[in-house]
C-alpha cells in the first residue's frame, strides 16, 4: 500500500513512519527540512503552504494519506497566530485539495488536537460535546476539522479527523512538558542533583504513548466514518505532577520542583471518550511508564 505522511519527521510522525513500514507499506515522508532522515525511504521536501502538493501527491499516487503537518504549540499559536493560521489551516486546504485533484480514493487521516474541546465539566470528553478553542492553535485545529468534513460531503473525499490527546514517548521535542521535564532530570543525574522548573503541574491530561497514537491513526485510516471525528485517548486522566514525580523516581536522583509561570488559559483538565477509537478495535499496547523510562533514557 502507497502511503503519504506529512510531518514525517516530526514526534508522531517518525513513529508512523515505523508503523506504516512494519506493515508493509511504500511510505513517502515530508518536511520542511532539506536533507532527507536516514531513517526514511522516500523523502519530499516540502512546504505544505505553498509548495506543489498536487504534483507530489500525483507522483506518489498514495492510497492512504497522514496529515500531520503543522504548527503545534498553544504557545507558539499566540506569539504568531497568524503564522500557525497560515500553516495548519491554509497547509491544511491545500492538501486536500491536491488530494482530490490527484489521489480522490485515498483514505485520509487529518490529525487534530483535543484543544479544540477547550473547557469542559470534567468527564471523559465525547466526540458530539460543544467544542471551545481557547488560543490560536485550538481554533486552526477547529478550522481544520470543518475543513476535513467540507472535502468528505462536499467533494466525496474519505476523510477522518482526529482529536488527539496528550502523547508521550521518545522522539519528541523540547518545549512541551514531559520532554523538557526529562532532559532536566537525566542532567540532574549527570550532575549529582538539580532543578527542573515547571509550570502548573495541578494540571490533567490524557496520555498515551506515542506509538499506540500511530497505530491509532493506521485503525483510523481503514475504518473511521469520512467525515467524522475520532478521539485518539486512553480513557483516563493524569496530573502532570504525579508524572514529573514517576520522573523522578524512574532516575532515582534528588530533583527541587521549582515551581514557574503558567499560561492563563491553560486547560484544567482535558481527558477524552475512547469508545468511537476502541469501537475501531485498537487498544493500548504501551504504558505511560514504559514512555517516561524511554524519554529519560533518550536525554541520557
Amino acid at each position: 500500500m502507497r502511503v503519504l505522511i506529512t510531518g514525517a519527521t516530526g514526534f508522531v510522525g517518525r513513529h508512523l513512519v515505523a508503523e506504516c513500514a512494519t506493515a508493509g507499506n511504500d511510505v513517502t515522508g515530508t518536511a520542511r527540512e532539506e536533507d532527507a532522515p536516514d531513517w526514511l525511504e522516500h523523502y519530499a521536501q516540502i512546504d505544505i503552504t505553498g509548495g506543489d502538493l498536487e504534483s507530489l501527491v500525483a507522483r506518489v499516487k498514495p492510497e492512504v494519506v497522514y496529515h500531520l503537518a503543522a504548527q503545534s504549540s498553544v504557545g507558539r499559536s499566540w506569539d504568531d497566530p497568524i503564522g500557525t493560521l497560515q500553516t495548519n489551516v491554509i497547509g491544511t486546504a491545500r492538501l486536500l485539495a491536491a488530494i482530490e485533484a490527484a489521489a480522490p480514493d485515498a483514505s485520509v487521516v487529518v490529525v487534530g488536537s483535543a484543544d479544540v474541546y477547550g473547557a469542559q465539566d470534567g468527564s471523559p470528553i465525547r466526540e458530539d460535546a460543544v467544542v471551545r478553542p481557547q488560543s490560536p492553535y485550538a481554533a486552526s485545529k477547529a478550522a481544520c476539522e470543518a475543513l476535513a468534513a467540507s472535502w468528505a460531503h462536499g467533494r466525496g473525499v474519505r476523510v477522518v479527523a482526529t482529536r488527539s490527546f496528550s502523547q508521550l514517548g521518545p522522539g519528541q521535542r523540547s518545549g512541551f512538558a514531559l520532554a523538557d521535564w526529562a532532559s532536566a532530570v537525566a542532567r540532574a543525574v549527570k550532575e549529582g542533583g538539580g532543578v527542573v522548573e515547571a509550570g502548573d503541574i495541578d494540571v490533567v491530561r490524557d496520555y498515551i504513548h506515542v506509538r499506540d497514537a500511530a497505530r491509532a491513526y493506521r485503525v483510523i485510516a481503514e475504518g473511521g466514518e469520512p467525515g467524522g471525528v475520532v478521539n485518539v485517548c486512553s480513557g483516563s486522566g493524569s496530573r502532570l505532577g504525579d508524572l514529573l514525580d514517576r520522573l523522578i523516581k524512574l532516575a532515582g536522583v534528588d530533583v527541587e520542583i521549582r515551581r514557574t509561570h503558567h499560561r492563563p488559559a491553560d486547560i484544567r483538565h482535558l481527558v477524552g471518550d475512547n469508545s468511537r477509537l476502541s469501537a475501531l478495535g485498537w487498544e493500548p499496547v504501551h504504558t505511560i511508564e514504559e514512555g517516561l523510562q524511554e524519554m529519560l533514557d533518550e536525554h541520557r
